[in-house]
């Protein structure tokens, strides 16, 4: 008999729910999997960023968190948010993981959340689970068998850069660049205040596995010798940069005097690039005639739509950050939840509208 695949199931609360704890660790039967279980238990002194760095978010494939991990609004500063906006943040790191949302609030279809057990009622609480969460659960983890089945066709695609198939199975799996980021990539990220330096997407909206570090002059720049090496990789020459636009404009080797016209730290790029006023990137009225800043305007896909709705991005996740108001918080966290599913439609779709 062939041993059953494994599942974690995890289960995150600030609070927790005694009922869902035992369903979940005794009373949950899924016949086809090995289903191991696991608990976090959040406190007041913890934000969404522990969560992201625990080796038990990382390695679930499904996890199950409340809706309000927060009720004080004295601890907002600490990173106060609620389980759909948790489902929404780790759905940029960790795409592959299955959250679920529960609440003791009811049943909320617009957000998809899962209402806790009340007693009472003539159902006990293993009944109620049986009929409302084993089946969330169990669509959850066909999901991901899903992907683990994609995954292995894909490491066979040989059309396929092999860098981006790493990539994606790292992430299936639970590895991820926010894990193993390292002090230094979290650092030069702050540098360029958690933005690419040439389209100005933020870390944090798209996916880690999204940005890198980039050469601005390109290696062929440079002598290939050791010392031509060492000498493209001083901090003078590197950018921090969206994955997107370093691959355009892996083959562009910059020369003088584009070197200067596009540098990054001393913000001359901004003056060769510019938002027109329905927020596209543009080439400026100067250098709309310049072939080779039409090329790396081109290669970085700088007029692509995305770039668009990135930066819309930005300009609402700004206003969610600082909004005090927890009704208009909340309207602004949908509309961005909105933005980022128009994003990733578009970028699924292979489309990339001018």
């Amino acid at each position: 008999m062939s041993e059953k695949e494994k599942i974690n199931l995890l289960y995150i609360d600030d609070d927790r729910d005694e009922a869902i704890s035992a369903y979940l660790e005794g009373d949950y039967q899924n016949n086809v999997y090995d289903v191991n279980y696991q608990e976090i238990d959040f406190g007041s002194n913890q934000d969404y960023e522990s969560l992201l760095d625990s080796e038990k978010v990382t390695s679930a494939n499904v996890i199950l968190i409340d809706s309000r991990l927060f009720e004080n609004d004295s601890i907002r500063d600490k990173g106060k948010f609620s389980g759909e906006e948790f489902r929404m943040i780790l759905r940029k790191v960790f795409p592959f993981i299955e959250v679920l949302v529960i609440s003791q609030n009811g049943e909320n279809k617009e957000f998809e959340i899962i209402p806790k057990y009340r007693s009472g009622g003539s159902e006990t609480s293993r009944e109620y689970y049986d009929r409302v969460l084993k089946e969330k659960i169990d669509e959850s983890i066909k999901r991901v068998k899903t992907f683990r089945n994609i995954s292995k066709k894909l490491v066979n695609n040989k059309g396929i850069e092999k860098f981006l198939i790493e990539k994606t199975v790292d992430s299936l799996n639970g590895i991820n660049d926010y894990e193993d980021f390292g002090i230094y990539h979290k650092k030069f990220a702050k540098i360029y205040n958690n933005k690419c330096a040439y389209c100005g997407a933020l870390w944090g909206l798209l996916p880690v596995e999204s940005f890198e570090v980039d050469h601005f002059l390109n290696i062929a720049s440079f002598p290939d010798t050791t010392d031509g090496r060492i000498e493209a990789g001083k901090m003078i020459n590197l950018v921090w940069s969206c994955i997107s636009c370093n691959r355009g404009k892996r083959g562009i080797t910059i020369k003088p005097p584009y070197d200067n016209l596009l540098n990054t730290d001393n913000g001359n790029i901004a003056l060769i690039f510019k938002r027109d006023s329905d927020y596209y990137i543009r080439i400026c009225d100067t250098y709309q005639d310049d072939e080779f800043i039409k090329k790396f305007y081109e290669s970085l896909h700088l007029g692509y739509e995305t770039r668009r709705l990135d930066y819309l991005a930005l300009q609402l996740e700004g206003k969610y950050r600082n909004e005090k108001d927890e009704n208009r918080r909340q309207k602004l966290g949908e509309s961005l939840s909105l933005l980022l599913q128009k994003r990733n439609r578009i970028v699924n779709a292979g489309r990339s509208i001018q």
